[in-house]
Protein backbone atom coordinates (compact mmCIF):
# COMPACT_ATOMS: atom_id res chain seq x y z
CA UNK A 1 0.00 0.00 0.00
CA UNK A 2 2.84 2.29 0.98
CA UNK A 3 4.93 1.99 -2.51
CA UNK A 4 1.11 2.27 -4.50
CA UNK A 5 0.95 5.60 -2.73
CA UNK A 6 4.42 6.96 -3.57
CA UNK A 7 3.46 5.58 -7.07
CA UNK A 8 0.41 8.29 -7.20
CA UNK A 9 -2.25 4.98 -6.82
CA UNK A 10 -4.64 5.23 -3.99
CA UNK A 11 -5.83 1.59 -2.71
CA UNK A 12 -9.39 1.58 -0.93
CA UNK A 13 -8.71 0.64 2.99
CA UNK A 14 -11.95 1.38 4.87
CA UNK A 15 -10.10 -0.03 8.24
CA UNK A 16 -7.31 2.32 7.76
CA UNK A 17 -4.83 -0.80 6.92
CA UNK A 18 -4.92 -2.53 9.79
CA UNK A 19 -6.43 -5.55 8.02
CA UNK A 20 -9.98 -5.77 9.37
CA UNK A 21 -11.96 -5.13 6.48
CA UNK A 22 -10.59 -7.56 3.44
CA UNK A 23 -11.04 -4.62 0.67
CA UNK A 24 -7.85 -3.80 -0.55
CA UNK A 25 -6.97 -6.67 -2.37
CA UNK A 26 -4.19 -6.86 -5.45
CA UNK A 27 -3.17 -9.65 -7.24
CA UNK A 28 0.81 -10.18 -6.90
CA UNK A 29 3.25 -11.85 -8.81
CA UNK A 30 7.08 -11.63 -7.21
CA UNK A 31 8.78 -11.83 -4.10
CA UNK A 32 6.72 -11.43 -0.90
CA UNK A 33 7.11 -11.68 2.50
CA UNK A 34 4.23 -14.92 3.63
CA UNK A 35 0.20 -14.26 4.41
CA UNK A 36 -0.37 -12.54 7.68
CA UNK A 37 -2.95 -13.74 9.67
CA UNK A 38 -4.78 -11.30 8.61
CA UNK A 39 -4.87 -12.30 5.32
CA UNK A 40 -5.37 -16.08 6.10
CA UNK A 41 -8.77 -14.78 7.44
CA UNK A 42 -9.68 -12.70 4.63
CA UNK A 43 -8.43 -14.93 1.79
CA UNK A 44 -9.25 -18.20 0.99
CA UNK A 45 -6.53 -20.74 0.18
CA UNK A 46 -7.60 -20.41 -3.77
CA UNK A 47 -7.00 -16.65 -3.71
CA UNK A 48 -3.83 -16.87 -1.74
CA UNK A 49 -2.59 -19.48 -4.45
CA UNK A 50 -4.26 -17.20 -7.49
CA UNK A 51 -1.64 -14.06 -5.95
CA UNK A 52 -4.50 -12.28 -4.38
CA UNK A 53 -3.31 -10.54 -1.34
CA UNK A 54 -4.17 -7.44 1.03
CA UNK A 55 -2.02 -4.35 -0.04
CA UNK A 56 -2.15 -3.48 3.71
CA UNK A 57 -0.47 -6.57 4.72
CA UNK A 58 1.78 -7.83 2.20
CA UNK A 59 5.56 -7.37 2.85
CA UNK A 60 7.88 -6.70 -0.49
CA UNK A 61 10.79 -8.68 0.02
CA UNK A 62 11.96 -8.47 -3.68
CA UNK A 63 10.98 -7.51 -7.14
CA UNK A 64 7.21 -7.99 -7.79
CA UNK A 65 4.28 -6.39 -9.82
CA UNK A 66 1.00 -5.41 -8.71
CA UNK A 67 -2.25 -5.50 -10.50
CA UNK A 68 -4.85 -3.72 -9.55
CA UNK A 69 -8.35 -5.18 -8.82
CA UNK A 70 -10.24 -3.11 -5.86
CA UNK A 71 -7.79 0.19 -6.80
CA UNK A 72 -8.95 3.52 -7.64
CA UNK A 73 -6.67 5.64 -9.27
CA UNK A 74 -5.33 8.42 -8.18
CA UNK A 75 -7.42 11.46 -10.05
CA UNK A 76 -10.53 13.15 -9.97
CA UNK A 77 -14.21 12.90 -10.71
CA UNK A 78 -15.86 15.53 -12.47
CA UNK A 79 -19.78 16.06 -10.60
CA UNK A 80 -22.70 17.47 -11.98
CA UNK A 81 -24.54 17.68 -8.27
CA UNK A 82 -24.24 20.99 -8.09
CA UNK A 83 -25.22 22.13 -11.65
CA UNK A 84 -24.86 25.65 -12.69
CA UNK A 85 -24.69 28.76 -10.43
CA UNK A 86 -24.54 32.38 -9.69
CA UNK A 87 -23.61 33.83 -6.89
CA UNK A 88 -23.89 37.05 -5.47
CA UNK A 89 -20.82 38.75 -5.86
CA UNK A 90 -20.25 40.89 -2.39
CA UNK A 91 -16.29 41.55 -1.58
CA UNK A 92 -14.17 44.34 -1.24
CA UNK A 93 -11.89 45.18 -3.93
CA UNK A 94 -9.64 42.00 -4.47
CA UNK A 95 -6.30 42.34 -5.22
CA UNK A 96 -5.46 41.28 -8.71
CA UNK A 97 -1.56 42.00 -8.56
CA UNK A 98 -0.54 38.32 -8.67
CA UNK A 99 -2.69 37.60 -11.67
CA UNK A 100 -3.74 38.66 -14.83
CA UNK A 101 -7.58 37.54 -15.65
CA UNK A 102 -9.95 38.48 -13.34
CA UNK A 103 -9.49 36.51 -9.95
CA UNK A 104 -10.93 33.29 -9.04
CA UNK A 105 -11.87 32.06 -5.79
CA UNK A 106 -11.98 28.39 -4.45
CA UNK A 107 -14.37 26.20 -2.37
CA UNK A 108 -12.96 23.61 -0.42
CA UNK A 109 -15.27 20.38 1.06
CA UNK A 110 -12.81 18.45 3.23
CA UNK A 111 -14.71 15.63 4.17
CA UNK A 112 -14.14 12.37 5.85
CA UNK A 113 -14.04 10.45 2.98
CA UNK A 114 -14.89 12.60 0.14
CA UNK A 115 -13.10 16.10 -0.99
CA UNK A 116 -14.65 18.45 -3.23
CA UNK A 117 -13.45 21.57 -5.04
CA UNK A 118 -15.20 24.23 -7.09
CA UNK A 119 -13.91 27.26 -8.68
CA UNK A 120 -15.44 30.47 -8.66
CA UNK A 121 -15.26 33.52 -10.58
CA UNK A 122 -15.04 36.21 -8.13
CA UNK A 123 -15.84 39.40 -10.55
CA UNK A 124 -19.15 37.59 -12.11
CA UNK A 125 -20.22 35.11 -9.12
CA UNK A 126 -19.86 32.47 -12.11
CA UNK A 127 -19.26 28.85 -10.59
CA UNK A 128 -16.47 27.93 -13.86
CA UNK A 129 -16.08 23.80 -12.61
CA UNK A 130 -16.45 21.37 -9.95
CA UNK A 131 -14.38 18.16 -9.26
CA UNK A 132 -13.95 15.74 -6.01
CA UNK A 133 -12.40 12.53 -5.31
CA UNK A 134 -11.46 10.02 -2.50
CA UNK A 135 -9.69 11.71 0.35
CA UNK A 136 -6.61 9.60 1.15
CA UNK A 137 -6.49 9.78 4.48
CA UNK A 138 -9.09 7.07 4.24
CA UNK A 139 -6.35 4.35 4.22
CA UNK A 140 -5.25 5.41 7.62
CA UNK A 141 -8.30 5.20 9.01
CA UNK A 142 -12.62 5.65 7.68
CA UNK A 143 -13.54 7.69 10.43
CA UNK A 144 -12.12 10.51 12.60
CA UNK A 145 -11.74 9.12 15.47
CA UNK A 146 -9.22 6.24 14.33
CA UNK A 147 -7.08 9.26 12.45
CA UNK A 148 -7.30 11.03 15.67
CA UNK A 149 -5.84 8.56 17.57
CA UNK A 150 -3.22 7.96 14.90
CA UNK A 151 -2.27 10.93 15.07
CA UNK A 152 -1.93 10.67 18.82
CA UNK A 153 0.38 7.29 18.70
CA UNK A 154 2.29 8.43 15.95
CA UNK A 155 4.27 11.84 16.23
CA UNK A 156 4.73 11.74 12.30
CA UNK A 157 1.24 10.89 11.02
CA UNK A 158 -0.22 14.51 11.26
CA UNK A 159 2.34 15.60 8.74
CA UNK A 160 1.61 12.82 6.38
CA UNK A 161 -2.15 13.04 6.35
CA UNK A 162 -1.76 17.05 6.12
CA UNK A 163 0.61 16.65 3.16
CA UNK A 164 -1.98 13.91 1.69
CA UNK A 165 -4.94 15.84 1.78
CA UNK A 166 -3.28 18.96 0.70
CA UNK A 167 -1.79 17.13 -2.33
CA UNK A 168 -4.85 15.71 -3.04
CA UNK A 169 -6.84 19.53 -3.45
CA UNK A 170 -4.12 20.95 -5.12
CA UNK A 171 -4.64 17.67 -7.70
CA UNK A 172 -8.50 19.26 -8.03
CA UNK A 173 -7.24 22.54 -7.69
CA UNK A 174 -5.01 22.19 -11.21
CA UNK A 175 -7.88 19.98 -12.77
CA UNK A 176 -10.93 22.50 -11.92
CA UNK A 177 -8.20 25.60 -13.53
CA UNK A 178 -7.66 23.73 -16.45
CA UNK A 179 -10.94 23.06 -17.23
CA UNK A 180 -11.77 27.04 -16.74
CA UNK A 181 -8.72 27.65 -18.95
CA UNK A 182 -6.85 29.31 -16.01
CA UNK A 183 -4.27 28.14 -13.46
CA UNK A 184 -3.90 27.81 -10.35
CA UNK A 185 -2.00 31.02 -9.55
CA UNK A 186 -5.43 33.26 -10.44
CA UNK A 187 -7.01 32.26 -6.84
CA UNK A 188 -6.76 34.71 -4.76
CA UNK A 189 -9.05 33.10 -2.15
CA UNK A 190 -10.03 29.48 -0.23
CA UNK A 191 -12.78 28.90 1.55
CA UNK A 192 -12.46 25.63 3.38
CA UNK A 193 -15.28 23.79 5.43
CA UNK A 194 -15.20 20.45 6.48
CA UNK A 195 -15.46 19.04 10.03
CA UNK A 196 -13.74 19.91 13.08
CA UNK A 197 -11.23 17.05 12.73
CA UNK A 198 -10.52 17.49 8.95
CA UNK A 199 -9.85 21.52 9.03
CA UNK A 200 -7.56 20.48 12.07
CA UNK A 201 -5.44 17.86 10.09
CA UNK A 202 -5.86 20.08 6.70
CA UNK A 203 -4.19 23.01 7.99
CA UNK A 204 -1.62 20.79 10.16
CA UNK A 205 -3.17 21.22 13.71
CA UNK A 206 -3.18 18.65 15.49
CA UNK A 207 -6.30 16.71 16.44
CA UNK A 208 -5.69 14.84 19.29
CA UNK A 209 -7.06 16.41 22.02
CA UNK A 210 -10.79 15.55 19.86
CA UNK A 211 -10.14 12.04 20.66
CA UNK A 212 -10.30 12.19 24.67
CA UNK A 213 -13.08 14.25 27.16
CA UNK A 214 -13.94 16.96 27.02
CA UNK A 215 -12.95 16.77 23.48
CA UNK A 216 -12.15 20.58 23.00
CA UNK A 217 -10.37 21.82 19.51
CA UNK A 218 -7.10 23.01 19.73
CA UNK A 219 -7.77 25.49 17.45
CA UNK A 220 -11.50 26.89 17.64
CA UNK A 221 -11.50 29.40 14.66
CA UNK A 222 -12.45 31.01 12.64
CA UNK A 223 -9.23 30.24 10.57
CA UNK A 224 -7.51 33.37 8.35
CA UNK A 225 -4.07 32.15 7.38
CA UNK A 226 -2.09 32.09 4.18
CA UNK A 227 -2.64 29.31 1.97
CA UNK A 228 0.56 29.13 0.91
CA UNK A 229 1.46 28.24 4.40
CA UNK A 230 -0.19 24.67 4.45
CA UNK A 231 0.90 24.13 1.03
CA UNK A 232 -2.43 24.82 -0.92
CA UNK A 233 -1.25 26.21 -4.15
CA UNK A 234 -2.59 29.69 -5.55
CA UNK A 235 -1.77 33.27 -6.06
CA UNK A 236 0.62 34.51 -3.74
CA UNK A 237 -1.01 36.30 -0.50
CA UNK A 238 -4.46 34.64 -1.14
CA UNK A 239 -6.01 33.71 2.27
CA UNK A 240 -7.57 30.50 3.21
CA UNK A 241 -10.39 31.17 5.55
CA UNK A 242 -13.12 29.07 7.56
CA UNK A 243 -15.54 29.72 9.40
CA UNK A 244 -15.64 29.13 13.81
CA UNK A 245 -16.14 25.75 14.58
CA UNK A 246 -19.23 24.98 16.95
CA UNK A 247 -17.49 22.16 18.98
CA UNK A 248 -15.34 19.43 18.56
CA UNK A 249 -17.62 17.64 16.66
CA UNK A 250 -19.94 20.22 15.22
CA UNK A 251 -17.25 21.86 12.46
CA UNK A 252 -17.59 24.52 9.69
CA UNK A 253 -19.57 22.24 7.68
CA UNK A 254 -23.10 22.49 9.57
CA UNK A 255 -22.28 26.15 9.51
CA UNK A 256 -22.24 26.34 5.41
CA UNK A 257 -25.29 23.71 5.32
CA UNK A 258 -27.31 26.15 7.99
CA UNK A 259 -25.97 29.10 5.41
CA UNK A 260 -27.50 27.59 2.70
CA UNK A 261 -30.63 26.41 4.36
CA UNK A 262 -31.44 29.89 5.58
CA UNK A 263 -32.37 28.41 9.24
CA UNK A 264 -31.14 31.63 10.75
CA UNK A 265 -33.50 33.53 8.80
CA UNK A 266 -36.53 31.56 8.76
CA UNK A 267 -39.47 32.44 11.26
CA UNK A 268 -40.66 28.82 11.27
CA UNK A 269 -38.64 25.92 12.48
CA UNK A 270 -36.42 23.86 9.96
CA UNK A 271 -34.62 21.15 10.52
CA UNK A 272 -31.51 20.15 8.48
CA UNK A 273 -29.12 16.69 8.49
CA UNK A 274 -26.16 16.61 6.95
CA UNK A 275 -25.53 12.77 6.18
CA UNK A 276 -21.73 11.06 5.25
CA UNK A 277 -19.46 9.58 8.23
CA UNK A 278 -20.43 11.86 10.97
CA UNK A 279 -24.77 12.86 11.07
CA UNK A 280 -24.78 16.63 12.05
CA UNK A 281 -28.35 18.05 12.53
CA UNK A 282 -29.37 21.29 13.16
CA UNK A 283 -32.98 22.30 14.38
CA UNK A 284 -34.86 25.69 14.91
CA UNK A 285 -35.19 29.50 13.53
CA UNK A 286 -33.73 32.84 13.76
CA UNK A 287 -34.89 32.78 17.48
CA UNK A 288 -33.25 29.57 18.55
CA UNK A 289 -30.68 27.10 16.59
CA UNK A 290 -29.51 24.03 18.08
CA UNK A 291 -26.82 21.41 16.71
CA UNK A 292 -25.52 17.92 17.56
CA UNK A 293 -22.93 15.31 15.87
CA UNK A 294 -23.75 11.82 15.88
CA UNK A 295 -20.76 9.32 15.19
CA UNK A 296 -23.06 7.65 12.11
CA UNK A 297 -19.98 5.59 10.94
CA UNK A 298 -19.19 5.42 7.00
CA UNK A 299 -22.47 2.91 6.53
CA UNK A 300 -23.80 6.04 4.43
CA UNK A 301 -20.73 6.66 1.76
CA UNK A 302 -21.11 2.07 1.44
CA UNK A 303 -17.85 1.81 3.71
CA UNK A 304 -17.71 -1.11 6.08
CA UNK A 305 -20.14 -2.73 4.02
CA UNK A 306 -19.60 -6.17 2.73
CA UNK A 307 -20.24 -5.41 -1.11
CA UNK A 308 -19.72 -1.25 -0.64
CA UNK A 309 -18.58 1.28 -2.41
CA UNK A 310 -19.46 4.93 -2.94
CA UNK A 311 -21.96 6.25 -5.01
CA UNK A 312 -20.31 6.05 -8.42
CA UNK A 313 -21.20 4.52 -11.61
CA UNK A 314 -21.30 0.94 -11.18
CA UNK A 315 -23.17 1.41 -7.80
CA UNK A 316 -26.33 0.26 -6.70
CA UNK A 317 -28.69 2.66 -6.19
CA UNK A 318 -31.55 1.01 -5.26
CA UNK A 319 -33.62 -2.26 -5.79
CA UNK A 320 -37.04 -2.70 -8.24
CA UNK A 321 -40.44 -2.77 -5.93
CA UNK A 322 -41.88 -5.24 -9.08
CA UNK A 323 -41.30 -8.40 -6.73
CA UNK A 324 -38.07 -9.29 -8.25
CA UNK A 325 -35.50 -6.90 -6.15
CA UNK A 326 -33.69 -6.42 -8.68
CA UNK A 327 -30.38 -3.64 -8.81
CA UNK A 328 -30.89 -0.51 -10.52
CA UNK A 329 -27.55 0.57 -11.38
CA UNK A 330 -25.67 4.21 -11.61
CA UNK A 331 -24.79 4.80 -14.48
CA UNK A 332 -26.36 1.33 -16.09
CA UNK A 333 -24.56 -2.03 -16.97
CA UNK A 334 -23.03 -4.65 -14.28
CA UNK A 335 -23.26 -3.48 -10.74
CA UNK A 336 -19.90 -3.55 -8.96
CA UNK A 337 -21.39 -2.91 -5.72
CA UNK A 338 -23.51 -0.96 -3.62
CA UNK A 339 -23.19 2.56 -2.15
CA UNK A 340 -25.26 4.05 0.86
CA UNK A 341 -28.42 5.12 -0.81
CA UNK A 342 -28.65 1.82 -1.77
CA UNK A 343 -27.91 0.04 1.20
CA UNK A 344 -30.75 2.10 2.35
CA UNK A 345 -33.26 1.19 -0.10
CA UNK A 346 -32.38 -2.75 -0.12
CA UNK A 347 -33.27 -2.51 3.48
CA UNK A 348 -36.57 -0.64 2.74
CA UNK A 349 -37.11 -3.17 0.10
CA UNK A 350 -36.55 -6.03 2.02
CA UNK A 351 -38.62 -4.91 4.55
CA UNK A 352 -41.38 -4.13 2.82
CA UNK A 353 -40.69 -7.83 1.38
CA UNK A 354 -40.95 -9.16 4.86
CA UNK A 355 -38.11 -10.85 4.10
CA UNK A 356 -36.65 -8.45 7.06
CA UNK A 357 -38.32 -8.48 10.31
CA UNK A 358 -38.31 -5.24 12.13
CA UNK A 359 -35.83 -6.74 14.45
CA UNK A 360 -32.95 -6.15 11.55
CA UNK A 361 -32.86 -10.05 11.12
CA UNK A 362 -32.81 -11.80 7.71
CA UNK A 363 -35.89 -14.41 7.31
CA UNK A 364 -34.69 -17.82 6.24
CA UNK A 365 -34.14 -18.98 2.87
CA UNK A 366 -37.18 -21.05 2.77
CA UNK A 367 -38.91 -18.06 3.35
CA UNK A 368 -37.43 -16.23 -0.05
CA UNK A 369 -38.86 -18.99 -2.36
CA UNK A 370 -42.00 -16.23 -3.04
CA UNK A 371 -40.11 -13.05 -3.37
CA UNK A 372 -36.36 -13.10 -4.83
CA UNK A 373 -36.45 -17.24 -4.47
CA UNK A 374 -33.02 -18.19 -3.38
CA UNK A 375 -31.02 -14.96 -3.11
CA UNK A 376 -31.25 -15.55 0.64
CA UNK A 377 -28.52 -17.85 1.60
CA UNK A 378 -26.29 -19.05 4.52
CA UNK A 379 -22.86 -18.31 4.23
CA UNK A 380 -20.19 -18.29 7.15
CA UNK A 381 -22.98 -18.89 9.89
CA UNK A 382 -24.75 -15.77 8.36
CA UNK A 383 -27.50 -15.40 6.32
CA UNK A 384 -27.20 -12.46 3.47
CA UNK A 385 -28.98 -11.83 1.06
CA UNK A 386 -28.23 -11.93 -3.26
CA UNK A 387 -28.44 -8.08 -4.32
CA UNK A 388 -27.52 -8.71 -8.16
CA UNK A 389 -28.63 -12.50 -8.91
CA UNK A 390 -25.79 -14.69 -9.99
CA UNK A 391 -23.03 -12.52 -8.87
CA UNK A 392 -21.62 -12.30 -5.55
CA UNK A 393 -23.10 -8.99 -4.59
CA UNK A 394 -24.51 -9.72 -1.46
CA UNK A 395 -26.37 -8.35 1.60
CA UNK A 396 -25.13 -9.66 4.85
CA UNK A 397 -26.94 -9.68 8.17
CA UNK A 398 -23.63 -7.80 9.64
CA UNK A 399 -24.23 -5.07 6.89
CA UNK A 400 -27.49 -4.37 7.67
CA UNK A 401 -26.49 -4.21 11.72
CA UNK A 402 -24.30 -1.77 10.58
CA UNK A 403 -26.81 0.17 8.68
CA UNK A 404 -29.00 -0.08 11.88
CA UNK A 405 -26.35 1.33 13.82
CA UNK A 406 -25.92 4.38 11.77
CA UNK A 407 -29.80 5.47 11.11
CA UNK A 408 -30.41 4.66 14.79
CA UNK A 409 -27.57 7.31 15.80
CA UNK A 410 -29.43 9.94 13.82
CA UNK A 411 -32.20 9.55 14.05
CA UNK A 412 -31.87 9.64 17.72
CA UNK A 413 -30.18 12.95 17.22
CA UNK A 414 -33.23 13.88 15.59
CA UNK A 415 -35.14 13.46 18.54
CA UNK A 416 -33.17 14.60 21.29
CA UNK A 417 -33.18 18.14 19.36
CA UNK A 418 -36.64 17.89 18.86
CA UNK A 419 -37.10 17.30 22.23
CA UNK A 420 -34.49 19.99 23.30
CA UNK A 421 -36.68 23.02 21.24
CA UNK A 422 -39.90 21.85 22.21
CA UNK A 423 -40.18 21.08 18.24
CA UNK A 424 -43.06 19.59 16.46
CA UNK A 425 -42.79 17.29 13.56
CA UNK A 426 -46.51 18.36 11.74
CA UNK A 427 -45.49 21.76 12.13
CA UNK A 428 -41.76 21.88 10.62
CA UNK A 429 -42.12 23.35 7.49
CA UNK A 430 -38.68 22.49 6.10
CA UNK A 431 -36.52 20.11 5.99
CA UNK A 432 -33.27 19.82 4.40
CA UNK A 433 -31.14 16.54 3.66
CA UNK A 434 -27.86 17.39 2.80
CA UNK A 435 -24.45 15.49 1.67
CA UNK A 436 -23.58 13.49 -1.86
CA UNK A 437 -25.67 10.79 -0.09
CA UNK A 438 -28.97 12.02 -0.22
CA UNK A 439 -28.88 12.94 -3.88
CA UNK A 440 -29.69 9.18 -4.42
CA UNK A 441 -31.90 8.66 -2.08
CA UNK A 442 -35.85 7.96 -2.35
CA UNK A 443 -37.56 10.26 0.92
CA UNK A 444 -40.12 6.82 1.15
CA UNK A 445 -37.74 4.71 2.14
CA UNK A 446 -35.81 6.80 4.46
CA UNK A 447 -38.88 7.10 6.34
CA UNK A 448 -39.83 3.11 5.56
CA UNK A 449 -36.93 2.55 7.46
CA UNK A 450 -36.92 4.85 10.34
CA UNK A 451 -33.72 7.29 9.72
CA UNK A 452 -36.66 9.91 9.66
CA UNK A 453 -40.32 10.48 11.33
CA UNK A 454 -43.32 9.05 9.44
CA UNK A 455 -44.67 12.82 10.05
CA UNK A 456 -41.62 14.24 7.74
CA UNK A 457 -42.90 12.10 4.25
CA UNK A 458 -43.18 14.33 1.60
CA UNK A 459 -41.58 17.49 3.26
CA UNK A 460 -37.76 16.49 2.63
CA UNK A 461 -35.97 18.85 0.30
CA UNK A 462 -32.33 17.39 -1.25
CA UNK A 463 -29.66 19.96 -0.48
CA UNK A 464 -27.26 18.10 -2.72
CA UNK A 465 -23.77 19.10 -1.47
CA UNK A 466 -24.64 22.04 1.06
CA UNK A 467 -21.31 22.24 2.83
CA UNK A 468 -19.84 22.70 -0.62
CA UNK A 469 -22.93 25.46 -1.62
CA UNK A 470 -22.06 27.07 1.57
CA UNK A 471 -18.57 27.71 1.23
CA UNK A 472 -19.17 29.26 -1.85
CA UNK A 473 -21.29 31.65 -0.81
CA UNK A 474 -18.48 32.95 1.74
CA UNK A 475 -16.20 32.44 -0.86
CA UNK A 476 -18.44 35.38 -2.98
CA UNK A 477 -19.73 37.86 -0.60
CA UNK A 478 -18.23 39.28 2.64
CA UNK A 479 -22.04 39.72 4.08
CA UNK A 480 -22.58 35.91 3.76
CA UNK A 481 -19.08 35.12 5.36
CA UNK A 482 -20.01 37.54 8.42
CA UNK A 483 -23.43 35.54 8.59
CA UNK A 484 -21.88 32.27 8.70
CA UNK A 485 -19.45 33.88 11.59
CA UNK A 486 -22.94 35.10 13.40
CA UNK A 487 -24.37 31.85 13.09
CA UNK A 488 -21.32 29.86 14.88
CA UNK A 489 -21.92 31.92 17.54
CA UNK A 490 -25.66 31.63 17.98
CA UNK A 491 -26.39 27.82 17.47
CA UNK A 492 -27.05 25.87 20.85
CA UNK A 493 -24.54 22.76 20.45
CA UNK A 494 -26.01 19.94 22.31
CA UNK A 495 -23.82 17.05 23.47
CA UNK A 496 -25.03 13.65 23.06
CA UNK A 497 -22.52 11.35 24.87
CA UNK A 498 -23.79 10.81 28.45
CA UNK A 499 -27.52 12.05 27.53
CA UNK A 500 -30.35 9.41 28.58
CA UNK A 501 -32.62 10.49 26.55
CA UNK A 502 -30.25 9.89 23.68
CA UNK A 503 -29.14 6.71 24.86
CA UNK A 504 -32.65 5.34 25.34
CA UNK A 505 -33.64 6.70 22.08
CA UNK A 506 -30.75 5.28 20.21
CA UNK A 507 -31.53 1.43 21.58
CA UNK A 508 -35.62 1.89 20.90
CA UNK A 509 -34.27 3.47 16.92
CA UNK A 510 -32.37 0.51 16.52
CA UNK A 511 -35.04 -1.66 15.25
CA UNK A 512 -37.39 -0.85 11.82
CA UNK A 513 -40.49 0.56 12.43
CA UNK A 514 -43.42 -2.19 13.26
CA UNK A 515 -41.05 -3.01 16.23
CA UNK A 516 -43.06 -3.90 18.96
CA UNK A 517 -40.49 -2.21 20.89
CA UNK A 518 -40.69 1.81 21.13
CA UNK A 519 -40.05 4.28 23.58
CA UNK A 520 -42.46 3.77 26.70
CA UNK A 521 -43.36 0.37 25.67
Amino acid sequence: MDAALLAGVWIDAPCGGEGRCGKCRVKLSGETAPPTEEELEHLSPEELRGGIRLACQAVVTGPLSVEPTGVVAWASAKTGLLGQATLAVDLPELSAKTCTAPPLGAALDAGTTTLCVSLIDLTTGDRLAVASAENPQTRLGADVMTRIDRCRNDPDCLSEMQTEVTASFNGLLADVTAEAGRITSDIVRVISVGNTTMIHLLIGEDPSPLGSYPFEPTLQGPVDIPASSVGIEAAEGARLLSPRFLSGFLGADIVAVILVSGMDRSAEDCLVVDLGTNGEIAVGNRERMAACSTAAGPAFEGMQISSGMRAVPGAIESLSRNGLLLPRVLGGGEPAGICGSGLLDAVAALLEAKLLNPSGRLAPPSDSEGTAAGRIRNSNSMREFVLSPGSDITLTQKDIREFQLAKGAVRSGIEVLASRLSLEYEKLTKVFLAGVFGNFLKPASAVAVGLFPEALEGRIDFAGNAALLGAEMMLASEREWNRALDISRAVEVVELSGDPLFDREFFANLAFPASPFRPGS
